[in-house]
């Protein structure tokens, strides 16, 4: 503890340096106001801090003291006992009214000091604890805040998956009973051109003069294949966003077995082998998984196929495209990551990756329900899949389940 004297009697002085180093404070002094006053005033004040401070002194007195002390900003951690031979109550309160925390008359004795003293050390040690405490309550207040916004995007966000829950079945009835009525238009249609066609071809080469408009008759016969095409690619598309939004709503968990992780990502690589052609490299280290994983094996291979397929869409302009899938164990938990060397995943895109219908694909290329659907599984699986944010050379996603009966290898 640090105990500036300011005093300008040299005998007084030396007797209060001499009680303070005897009791183990750490003395400064101070023979004038000037002296005090630059000592107050610099930039960093030795705290906790007693001032014994002289009221009559040449240069500055001891309530100019206190007013500097104020101006300085320096009240914290800092305790003032004014010193004085004045007796009279008007003047020592117009002391404490100026900022003196105690007083002490002159002559005292050292015991008197020594509990003046200790009273300082006490009031300063309470400061501080109220001022960590003070510290601690901002922090946890800021984390409860933190918390609090967390779980209210939580419970809107399952507030909102539960609607859609009890939507998808009765949207998804609805949507396919009018696409079961488009394509079976269209394969009437379809079946109904070819004979069309076979007809007009025959009366054109009875009748060339026939056609009363060829330029409108040659962009029927050239566009009404693909707009046929289309329709069907339409229907297909509907089914398949369909069957996505009936997955992702679905809770049943199937037949829990064992899962064998490196077929999974065999059979995953096979599905996926049209779209990953273009890959310049595929690399898998099957590392081994101590202990036993439960699951439904092709659940974790849809997941699976999804991400190589999201790897490969990535590396689409990339001409030394790489994807690395390896199987590591992390304590109880086994870990396939998916590894590649495309554009990587943003903060921003990474925050809403796996929400439904949220997708960075063109119009036409994706649905947004794969992650999303993806997700659900390993919920279900009482695993999670997650995006390793520390991985800067591209995209890494983590696949993670439990291990049952985990042992450390030898």
């Amino acid at each position: 503890m640090n105990v500036l004297v300011v005093e300008d009697d040299r005998v007084t002085r030396m007797l209060q340096q001499r009680y303070l180093s005897d009791w183990g404070y750490t003395v400064h002094t101070a023979i004038d106001g000037q002296q005090a006053y630059e000592f107050i005033t610099q930039a960093v004040l030795p705290t906790p801090l007693i001032i014994l401070l002289d009221w009559v002194m040449p240069q500055r007195d001891g309530l100019e003291i206190l007013q500097a002390l104020h101006a300085s900003g320096h009240m914290f951690g800092v305790y003032v006992i004014m010193v004085t031979s004045k007796r009279q109550g008007e003047e020592i309160a117009i002391a404490l009214e100026n900022g003196a925390d105690d007083y002490l008359r002159k002559p005292f004795h050292p015991r008197e000091l020594e509990a003046r003293i200790n009273v300082g050390v006490r009031a300063l040690q309470n400061e501080a604890q109220l001022i960590e405490q003070n510290r601690l309550l901002d922090r946890f207040g800021n984390e409860m805040h933190q918390i609090a916004e967390e779980r209210a995007k939580q419970l809107v966000h399952a507030d909102r998956m539960a609607s859609l829950g009890v939507m998808s079945a009765g949207i998804a009835h609805e949507i396919n009973n009018s696409s079961a009525f488009i394509s079976g238009n269209v394969q009437t249609l379809a079946k109904v051109w070819e004979r069309l066609l076979n007809e007009i071809n025959t009366m054109l080469k009875s009748n060339p003069q026939a056609v009363p408009d060829k330029q409108l008759f040659e962009f029927v016969m050239d566009e009404v294949p693909d707009m046929l095409d289309g329709m069907r690619i339409g229907v297909s598309r509907i089914h398949s966003i369909v069957k996505g939004l009936s997955e992702y709503s679905r809770e049943d968990r199937g037949d829990m077995a064992q899962i064998d992780l490196p077929k999974c990502i065999d059979d995953a690589l096979v599905i996926c082998s049209n779209k990953t052609k273009r890959i310049k490299e595929i690399k898998v280290i099957p590392n081994q998984v101590n202990g036993r994983i439960e699951g439904i094996g092709s659940q974790i291979e849809q997941v699976l196929v999804n991400l190589v397929g999201n790897a490969a869409d990535a590396l689409e302009n990339v001409a030394d495209g790489q994807i690395e899938i390896e199987i590591k164990q992390q304590n109880n938990c086994a870990q396939i990551t998916v590894t590649d060397n495309g554009p990587g995943v943003s903060q921003e895109v990474a925050d809403r990756i796996f929400d439904p219908f949220f997708t960075t694909k063109g119009v036409g290329k994706g649905t947004g329900l794969g992650l999303a659907i993806c997700s659900k599984i390993m919920t279900n699986h009482n695993g999670r899949l997650y995006v390793d944010h520390s991985y800067t050379d591209g995209a890494r996603f983590v696949l993670e389940l439990p291990v049952e009966e985990w042992k450390a290898a030898a």
